[in-house]
């Protein structure tokens, strides 16, 4: 359970898509839901969306997508790689728990649960979401380079140009930097640039929340039209075709 310290109507009126904020002890005590052998099992599965991110001097940030094979994935034992595990709470019912634990929030808000796993200096590198997303911290130690919002009109000019398969930022100008560890929680809100890395092996937990963008919206609700209509539910003409000039649309056509 969340430390009753936490005052959620303050969180919402001074930070929810506002500024991030660092909750230490968010959990007065947390268990991992899950285990690296497990989600290295899961990262196996072709139904199971997964990533694994390495990261050398040479080559920088590299992404490859599951499923993968045993010899595919590093050792526990290996550094510099960080494994993830999109929708997790599809395959680790369990939680389940954890999402209710926002009920702050609408449920219909939330997303999903993406689980990471990063060894020591494992990361995915600079970047910043389109979407609200809590980072809750269980096992082990991640230090956190938190910097400003980007802004709109300039953030394709703010992300590297690069065939990883990952939108990361060029540079980020640190405004603060901590290190989380078990039962911490990190809220970042949109569009702010963030950069996890593994100081000690762990779990992040990543509660992220729907944003959908207005042409996604005006799809969806536009697919929906669209398989509620008939081959027969055609455009037919009003009564009266008669008009002065027949470039005109008048506004009786207009409602049909």
């Amino acid at each position: 359970m969340p430390n009753q310290s936490f005052d959620s109507a303050r969180f919402l009126s001074e930070y929810w898509q506002k500024k991030p904020i660092v909750i230490r002890d968010f959990f007065d005590s947390f268990e991992d839901f899950v285990e690296l052998t497990e989600l290295q099992q899961l990262a196996q599965e072709a139904a199971v969306e997964s990533r694994l991110v390495r990261c050398n001097e040479d080559l920088g940030y590299q992404l490859q997508q599951g499923p993968f094979t045993v010899g595919e994935l590093p050792s526990s034992q290996d550094s510099d790689w960080t494994l993830l595990i999109q929708a997790a709470e599809l395959w680790i019912p369990e939680l389940q728990q954890l999402i209710e634990q926002f009920s702050f929030l609408p449920r219909w808000r939330i997303d999903d649960i993406m689980v990471s796993y990063a060894a020591s200096g494992g990361g995915v590198g600079p970047h910043f979401d389109q979407y609200d997303v809590f980072l809750v911290h269980g096992a082990g130690q991640r230090r956190w380079r938190l910097g400003p919002k980007i802004a709109e009109d300039t953030a394709s000019k703010a992300l590297l140009t690069t065939d990883s398969g990952l939108k990361l930022l060029r540079e980020i100008e640190v405004v603060q930097e901590v290190t989380l560890t078990s039962g911490d929680v990190l809220y970042i809100p949109p569009g702010y640039a963030h950069w996890g890395v593994g100081v000690t092996p762990g779990f992040c937990y990543s509660v992220g929340f729907r944003a959908p963008s207005r042409a996604e919206m005006i799809e969806g609700f536009s697919d929906r039209l669209m398989a509620a209509s008939t081959e027969s539910d055609r455009f037919t003409d009003v009564d009266d075709l008669q008009v002065p000039d027949n470039g005109e649309i008048t506004p009786a056509q207009w409602q049909t």
